[in-house]
């Protein structure tokens, strides 16, 4: 996160409606996602929103 933290979040509650069945679907597609503009994202366009991802994720050190 861009205040250097690093946070381990389970995706699994916020993998719902259309856009997401084929990501949970398919183990590619989900390995597929990107970092863009500040958050998570896969090529089929579905992103989950930084500020959900930083407050539900569990705090854990660094990994480089």
């Amino acid at each position: 996160f861009t205040d250097g933290s690093c946070r381990e979040v389970d995706l699994a509650p916020y993998l719902r409606g259309p856009i997401f069945e084929p990501i949970k679907s398919d183990p590619a597609l989900f390995s597929s996602m990107q970092v863009e503009e500040g958050t998570i994202a896969w090529p089929n366009g579905a992103d989950i929103d930084p500020d959900v991802l930083y407050s539900s994720g569990r705090l854990r050190p660094h990994v480089q």
